[in-house]
């Protein structure tokens, strides 16, 4: 297996451990927590190139914000990855 490959599915795994844990704890914190009655929330989705974003909730502002910052950043780190993968493979 190329290191490529190894990396990727490193790169998969982590991710899904990531996301499993990070559920883990929203229904922790839920279930232990009492009840405030106040809720918020924010969410970004990708149809292909086009954020969909939304919040709500008294923090909902806030969590929006973090939200489409994490996004760019993600948009950003594909194109220098996609940018060095070109530069790579026109090398080869």
């Amino acid at each position: 297996m190329s290191s490529l490959t190894r990396l990727s599915g490193s790169l998969i795994t982590v991710g899904l451990i990531l996301i499993v844990l990070g559920i883990f704890l929203v229904v922790t914190y839920a279930l232990l927590s009492p009840s405030q009655g106040e809720v918020s929330g924010g969410f970004t989705i990708f149809v292909g190139p086009i954020p969909i974003a939304g919040a709500w909730g008294p923090h909902g502002h806030l969590l929006l914000l973090i939200s489409l910052i994490l996004a760019i950043t993600m948009f950003i780190l594909l194109y220098v990855f996609i940018s060095s993968m070109r530069k790579t493979m026109s090398l080869e």
